[in-house]
Order: structure tokens, then C-alpha cells, then sequence
């Protein structure tokens, strides 16, 4: 397999669930909801999963210094800092919509 396929593949691993994510909160306002338990459960499991890597990556700073892949350590921890506000932004519901039905109107163009 090329690097490069093999890069894209990756990266489509990375995505989806990211992408799963979007759609589900998109799909809960359209339906009026305030918050997502199921949202906040992704966002647990995901940064959970995300310990053992970073465990990795502090111990081979530790061993081997930063500058050895100081991209490859600065984009994970980029990505896992963005995965921890997630995480905490799930913990906040959303307004509680101005009124007691909550639906969207076609535009009539």
C-alpha cells in the first residue's frame, strides 16, 4: 500500500466519527432536543481512548525528546485538546427553544 493511500485512509478513520457527530447534532436540533446523552457518551469514549496514545507519545518525548516528530506530537495533542472541549462543551444543554413545538418552515421561493 503507498504511503500516501495509506495516509488518506488514516485520516477517513479519524473523520467519520467526527462527521457522525455533526450529523447527529444537526438531526437532534432539527428535532428540538436540548441535549445529547448519546453526544456526551461519544465524547467520553473517544477522549478515553485517547489516553493511551497520549500516554505513548508523553513517554517517547520523555525518552527520545520532542524534536525527534515534534509535527506528529503537536498535531495529536492539538486533536486531543479539541477532543476535551468537546467533552466539555457536551456537558452544557442548549437554550431551550422560544417556543413549545420546535419545527422548521420550508422557505417558499
Amino acid at each position: 500500500m503507498s504511503p500516501s493511500l495509506h495516509l488518506i485512509n488514516v485520516s477517513l478513520l479519524i473523520l467519520s466519527p467526527q462527521l457522525l457527530a455533526v450529523c447527529v447534532i444537526q438531526w437532534e436540533r432539527m428535532k428540538g432536543c436540548r441535549s445529547s446523552v448519546l453526544l456526551f457518551l461519544f465524547w467520553t469514549l473517544a477522549v478515553v481512548c485517547s489516553l493511551v496514545p497520549l500516554r505513548a507519545n508523553i513517554q517517547q518525548i520523555i525518552e527520545e525528546g520532542f524534536f525527534t516528530d515534534a509535527m506528529r506530537f503537536i498535531l495529536f495533542f492539538v486533536y486531543f485538546s479539541l477532543q476535551l472541549t468537546q467533552l466539555i462543551l457536551s456537558c452544557f444543554s442548549d437554550q431551550r427553544p422560544n417556543t413549545d413545538t420546535h419545527t422548521y418552515k420550508k422557505a417558499g421561493y
